[in-house]
């Protein structure tokens, strides 16, 4: 599926994505749908749950959440194909946000706008890369963690680290060890002084 060090990614059944359904599908696709996703060399069975609509027509793009039978690995920014159960035909396509914790609801404002961060933020790698560090909220991560989060290599993370660092985007602990955005202590701070 992947060919890492063993034990640095973690797989997950449930992925947030950005999707395109092709314009030259018969007919609409409805929430929770089944569904094949391909992800690298990875094909997965599971359900595509529309986040914005319960369908989506020819040529339409929406959020969604796939939820899978199986795991597989994927990072924020993997582009993925999604075949129809059966018969299996491609019916869209798009890319990866971020792997998920918790099951998503379709209409939920904070949902779609946490997406829109998050689809934003792959754009740019700096912006991407702070706003993984603040989706761990007011907790530091290590420069590891923060490299599986994003998909790079240890090597790749701490050298956008110690600029992000250099720049003020992110803050070291006094011991070096951990890394925290600086708009998440600023939050905090804020919150404590009321």
């Amino acid at each position: 599926m992947v060919l890492t060090e063993p034990n640095y990614f973690r797989p997950s059944q449930m992925f947030e994505a950005r999707y395109r359904y092709l314009p030259n599908n018969k007919r609409p696709l409805r929430h929770q749908s089944p569904i094949r996703l391909h992800v690298g060399t990875a094909e997965a069975l599971g359900r595509v749950y529309l986040l914005e609509n319960k369908f989506l027509e020819p040529g339409e793009e929406s959020f969604v959440q796939f939820r899978l039978d199986e795991p597989l690995v994927a990072v924020p920014g993997d582009r993925f194909v999604v075949r129809s159960y059966s018969p299996a035909v491609t019916i869209g396509g798009g890319e990866i946000l971020d792997r998920s914790q918790w099951r998503l609801k379709t209409g939920k404002n904070y949902v779609l706008e946490n997406l829109r961060t998050k689809s934003e933020a792959l754009q740019d790698r700096d912006t991407f890369l702070v706003s993984t560090v603040m989706s761990a909220g007011y907790n530091a991560l290590s420069e590891k963690e923060i490299a599986v989060l994003a998909g790079l290599s240890v090597e790749e993370a701490k050298d956008e680290i110690d600029r992000l660092v250099g720049e003020g985007q992110l803050l070291r602990t006094e011991r070096g060890a951990l890394i925290l955005a600086s708009e998440s202590l600023s939050q905090a701070k804020k919150q404590t002084l009321c």
